[in-house]
């Protein structure tokens, strides 16, 4: 930070500079890191690293057309770049840059840069305001800053971890005690820049991809109107070479729905258990047979048809896998409801979800309702009904769900469900002779995928008491008993169990969690351990990662690709591709991204229009992530629930560290 260098005579011209300064720190809402995975792994004996890089001849070029007589002009230009650049490596909309006193004036301190980053402003009005806020700056540097920074900014440690400065219009650094100083100078007529970084946090690659950005911010500011939003740290090749490599791995799946895999699935596998529960044991057939029954009492007595939504309140029984598929097969749309809910809650879904028919479990007590209202226990059931025509198309909602991420119902298309579960039965190589351990609630759209997923594989579903998960003994013998062989657990709930507990399982599944190193270094040794990432607007998980156990260093483990056809991609706050190593945002794309939320009650800027493949829908998932060199994604958890640490970000609410 500037120190005082002058004595500043009056009253009035220190607080002119008092406010001044003030109004810059207020713009400040957190300190400055790089959010940049690689940066953080510099490692050397020497405490500091010198680094030069050369500007290509055409940057060279474009500097030139832009210097005229004014020295200053080409530093502002390499200014400005180098506050978009720092602004999409830190995700910070203010930035702070010091640099030391102009040569044509008494040699000072250092003078701290404050630039407010507006995605709209073209490249030459924002050179502009950076020109106009050096000046300004110059003119009140006179003045102990640490003064105004305690008293103004409600941001502790705003001091910039970097120096900028050029040898043609600076004083030499009366400091150079910064975590990256960067001396701007001109040889045999090409400009260069010298990097001298403390090797703690900055390695030699990382210095160089970060010279190469800043390098490439510079090329667009030969386009005056060219907005700062859309300027990127990639060139358009590298974009389309990244966009190629990390792009879905399948085109968008033939037309398809959950009824039509479901009776394909019924006539392979019909003997087989297709659902267990305690000592009941549902046949593929067996289990058809009542949907159609009750898909044709929905058709006869309750009029409900094609497009129709029939609430359900769906509980841990084999009969609300019997109204999923009966409200399915009778082209309606399936609501689940969550009885364990209190009634208020439910009362506000039905009013959202508006359903034709409410179907009530067989339980005993009372439910709010909207419609009509079918309590099974009084059908007389029947078991000589056959298939009956399938209405649904795939492009048709099969599912309303609750996203607790948008806080908003969603609709999911048979082709959004039928593609997920298809990913999913292929990716954990299920088999007629696997049982899944329905660990989510029924109510769920994790709960409601894992049902669906099992059926698509004609696997087995396993109904449980949820109570198991906290005796350890009674569980153990329960997976023994019924013979599960793959099941998914939270993080919590998994940290809680032993891996005696589960040693029958062939493969335990992780539910896009940012800490793992512990639990896969217990279960990765003696299970298939996979980390899975995915959200309710894209109908369950897109992408997951077997972990080896020589894959477990550091705290952060893969998610893995992309699957299917879906693209994930890492983006800056401007939608803007970030390559490998930085963090950003993850956002998905792909033919079964949900086209929004039901009644446009959701996040309004959650769906948007894939930038890179035209046609298709984009959700950004709010979630943090960052790419490794080798394709696979890494999640760091929610931006909204942490604050940054060391370059990462950690969560406020339990200290936990995600580095």
């Amino acid at each position: 930070m500037s120190t005082v260098t002058q004595v500043l005579h009056t009253s009035d011209q220190r607080r002119r500079h008092h406010d001044f300064w003030r109004q810059r720190f207020m713009r400040i809402d957190q300190p400055f890191h790089f959010q940049c995975v690689r940066q953080q792994h510099g490692a050397s004996d020497q405490p500091r690293c010198d680094f030069t890089f050369t500007l290509d001849a055409d940057v060279t070029e474009i500097i030139d057309a832009q210097r005229g007589e004014d020295p200053t002009h080409a530093f502002v230009l390499h200014l400005a770049a180098l506050h978009q650049v720092l602004g999409m490596y830190a995700r910070q909309s203010c930035i702070i840059v010091d640099t030391p006193g102009y040569r044509f004036r008494p040699a000072g301190g250092h003078v701290s840069i404050i630039e407010q980053l507006n995605p709209r402003l073209g490249t030459a009005a924002f050179l502009a305001q950076v020109r106009h806020t050096l000046d300004e700056s110059y003119q009140y540097q006179d003045f102990d800053l640490d003064q105004v920074e305690d008293e103004a900014c409600h941001v502790p440690h705003t001091t910039s971890p970097v120096l900028f400065t050029c040898e043609d219009i600076h004083h030499p650094p009366k400091s150079t005690d910064y975590p990256l100083v960067i001396f701007l100078s001109r040889r045999e007529q090409r400009v260069q820049w010298r990097l001298d970084a403390d090797t703690s946090q900055f390695d030699a690659a990382f210095l160089e991809d970060f010279c190469r950005h800043w390098q490439q911010v510079l090329r667009q500011f030969e386009q005056p109107d060219t907005p700062c939003g859309k300027l990127s740290l990639l060139s358009e090749n590298q974009q389309k070479r990244m966009l190629h490599f990390y792009g879905p791995i399948n085109h968008a799946p033939a037309a398809q729905t959950l009824i039509s895999n479901w009776e394909k699935t019924c006539s392979a596998y019909g003997d087989l258990p297709a659902l267990l529960s305690g000592n009941e044991i549902l046949s593929y057939d067996r289990l058809n047979q009542r949907a159609n029954f009750l898909a044709a009492t929905l058709w006869a007595e309750y009029s409900v048809n094609h497009g129709h939504r029939v609430a359900w309140y769906a509980d841990r029984s084999p009969e609300s896998a019997v109204i999923l598929l009966g409200i399915l097969k009778a082209g309606a749309i399936a609501c689940p409801l969550d009885p364990l809910q209190p009634d208020a809650v439910n009362q506000t879904h039905l009013k959202a979800l508006n359903p034709r028919l409410t179907v009530l479990p067989n339980a005993t007590g009372t439910y709010p309702t909207h419609g009509n209202s079918l309590r099974l226990d009084s059908l007389f059931w029947r078991d000589d009904i056959a298939n009956l025509p399938i209405l649904v198309k795939s492009a048709d909602t099969a599912v309303i769900v609750y996203s607790e991420a948008g806080k908003a119902h969603i609709p999911l298309t048979h082709a959004m469900l039928a593609n997920s579960t298809r990913i999913q039965s292929d990716g954990f190589d299920l088999s007629p002779s696997d049982r899944i351990l329905l660990v989510d609630e029924p109510s769920s759209d994790r709960g409601l995928i894992e049902m669906l997923t099992s059926w698509t594989a004609g696997a087995a579903g396993v109904l449980f008491d949820p109570e198991l998960l906290v005796d350890e003994k009674r569980l153990r013998s329960f997976i023994d008993a019924t013979g599960v062989t793959i099941a998914a657990f939270s993080a919590r709930t998994l940290a809680g169990l032993a891996s005696e507990t589960l040693a029958h399982l062939r493969v335990i599944l992780t539910k896009g969690q940012a800490h793992l190193s512990e639990l896969a270094g217990r279960f990765a040794q003696s299970h298939h351990f996979f980390n899975v990432y995915g959200a309710t607007e894209t109908g369950g998980w897109i992408s997951f990662y077997h972990i080896y156990p020589e894959d477990i260093c550091g705290d952060h483990l893969p998610v893995g690709k992309a699957l299917g056809d879906f693209s994930v991609y890492i983006l800056s706050d401007n939608l803007q591709l970030l390559p490998p190593g930085l963090i950003g945002e993850i956002c998905i794309s792909g033919s079964a991204v949900a086209q929004g939320y039901l009644n446009q009650n959701g996040p309004s800027d959650r769906f948007v229009e894939d930038p890179f493949r035209p046609g298709l829908r984009m959700f950004r998932t709010g979630d943090l992530g960052y790419r490794q060199e080798d394709g696979n994604l890494v999640y760091l958890g929610s931006a909204n629930e942490h604050v940054r640490v060391q370059g990462y970000r950690i969560n406020s609410s339990t200290g936990d560290s995600a580095n």
